[in-house]
């Protein structure tokens, strides 16, 4: 019982740290995302008005989605290392409390259908950006030489063109990690529902075989008192445990067992003077 108690406690934790871990997931997508759109924004606002700090806030938003990459490059790995990981999940902005929570799921549910999948978008929106940051420096050359206005709006239309792909993946990710999100959620319910009603059918089989056990040791405490309140101490009572039950059969059964004892020696005496008065 109490080993079904603690597998009930274990899977609720164990169920609220997984679903923990994919809200995480979730939110680090939304980071991911909100990144890549202020990079395109400032993107445009460089390639409007040629100031570099445009450019250097660029870059600054391109660390959430790099930091990411790093670390879903390592978690590939058979044997990654957990502070590349850690490193590139914070620069992700994703928060160090939910970090190993989300490692966790992606190491222990990656063949997991729905999380397959979201990695293989997330994958695929990897190879997407690295496309992006290449037309972002091509576009930083342009504008550093000065090129014909034609020239930069052409690789802006390309950088837009990725953007509306990068799009496009998050949504993806977003639709495979809540599909994901409640097959998780329904398989840990389904486990719970199964284990709860291990715990009460155990609970309820417990209680009756206790009542029975309960309801028979009394029953034969009844019957051996009556007899020896009759004079019979030849009935002895079976001791099955060593409980108040068992303590107080085994009791009983001592005091029978004396009483026997010091029966048997007074009908000896008696017969003894018996014999001794007739002969």
């Amino acid at each position: 019982m109490g080993l079904l108690i603690a597998l009930e406690l274990f899977t609720l934790r164990f169920a609220m740290h997984t679903l923990s871990s994919v809200r995480a997931f979730v939110g680090g997508e939304g980071m991911w995302s909100k990144a890549q759109k202020s990079a395109t924004l400032s993107l445009h606002k460089y390639a409007q008005t040629g100031e570099i700090d445009h450019y250097k806030k660029y870059l600054s938003s391109m660390q959430v989605p790099l930091g990411d990459h790093q670390a879903r490059l390592e978690l590939e790995k058979p044997v990654p290392d957990q502070d590349l990981v850690h490193q590139g999940f914070l620069q992700g902005q994703i928060d160090p409390d939910d970090i190993p929570g989300v490692i966790s799921l992606v190491r222990n549910f990656h063949e997991a259908p729905h999380l397959k999948k979201a990695l293989g978008i997330w994958s695929a929106g990897d190879t997407a950006l690295s496309n992006f940051s290449k037309e972002a420096s091509h576009l930083h050359e342009l504008i550093a030489r000065k090129a014909p206005r034609s020239e930069i709006q052409k690789s802006l239309n390309r950088i837009d063109q990725y953007d509306s792909r990068l799009t496009e993946l998050e949504i993806n990710f977003s639709q495979a990690l809540g599909e994901g999100s409640r097959w998780l959620e329904n398989l840990l319910l389904t486990i719970l529902f199964i284990a709860v009603i291990m715990v009460e059918s155990v609970g309820l089989m417990l209680t009756i075989s206790f009542s029975r056990n309960l309801a028979r040791d009394l029953e034969e405490l009844r019957d051996a008192t009556r007899l020896v309140g009759e004079g019979d101490f030849s009935r002895r009572i079976p001791v099955r445990s060593g409980d108040e039950m068992g303590q107080l059969a085994t009791a009983l059964n001592a005091m029978a067992e004396k009483l026997e004892a010091n029966t048997d020696e007074r009908l000896e005496a008696e017969r003894a003077s018996a014999t001794k008065t007739l002969f």
